[in-house]
């Protein structure tokens, strides 16, 4: 799943504020869409919108909490900036403690706009590939045999392949060759990645609680999926 190309999404019928806006999102090369509600927006994205949000208090009817718990049970994930006119101490609170990603003063001040947008849609983006990764993975990871999701477990505990091979009683060619077919499978190309992405599923999956211990000459007993790490191989 690729992410989507972000976009900025306004809630504001102030001219001045479409203006700088409009001039932002040129300068960041991304699009602007404006609506005129909260539920026009609302029903117009899904989770799978990536961008920003920014809203004028005004059409929040002075809860921010609200709005975004609304967006928030439709799977909208964007992040929200609130933007007010005269605003006090009171109400920029209110916008954090409801989740806001910022909270700018208006009339906006353009170098002070663009970073706020800059840095809320990079947030959002690596949001989203982080995810993206993670929904990877678990496709990935279950599409593994039973056996490969043992020796994955013994591989992410840190387990070198004669010792792999000791545990299930076949030769280190074998261990090899499954290390091999695994690293295809699971999209990695080096031992760091493999515990990187897939440490968190073997334990989840409970694999390593059936592996066993294995004897380790050089280190004594060395529990299976436990959660030291060697990054010998």
């Amino acid at each position: 799943m690729t992410t989507p190309r972000p976009c900025i999404h306004c809630i504001d019928d102030t001219p001045a504020t479409r203006r700088a806006l409009a001039a932002s999102a040129t300068s960041l090369d991304l699009p602007l869409h404006t609506w005129d509600s909260p539920d026009e927006l609302r029903s117009a994205l899904d989770g799978d919108a990536c961008g920003v949000i920014l809203v004028d208090i005004r059409h929040t009817d002075g809860d921010c909490a609200d709005f975004i718990a609304g967006l928030s049970a439709d799977g909208i994930d964007l992040p929200v900036i609130v933007l007010a006119a005269d605003a006090d101490t009171a109400q920029c609170r209110q916008a954090f403690h409801a989740g806001a990603a910022d909270f700018l003063e208006k009339p906006l001040q353009r170098d002070e706009l663009r970073q706020a947008l800059r840095y809320s849609i990079g947030q959002h983006v690596l949001q989203h590939a982080r995810l993206d990764a993670e929904r990877q993975a678990r496709q990935r990871y279950a599409q593994l045999s039973e056996r490969e999701r043992e020796v994955l477990a013994m591989i992410v505990a840190g387990l070198t392949n004669k010792e792999v091979a000791r545990a299930l009683e076949v030769s280190p060619r074998t261990v090899e060759v499954h290390r091999s077919r695994l690293g295809r499978k699971l999209g990695t190309d080096s031992f760091a990645q493999m515990v990187r992405c897939y440490a968190g599923l073997v334990e989840g999956d409970g694999v390593s609680d059936t592996v066993g211990s294995v004897r380790v000459s050089e280190r004594g007993h060395m529990p299976v999926g436990s959660n030291s790490f060697d990054l010998r191989v």
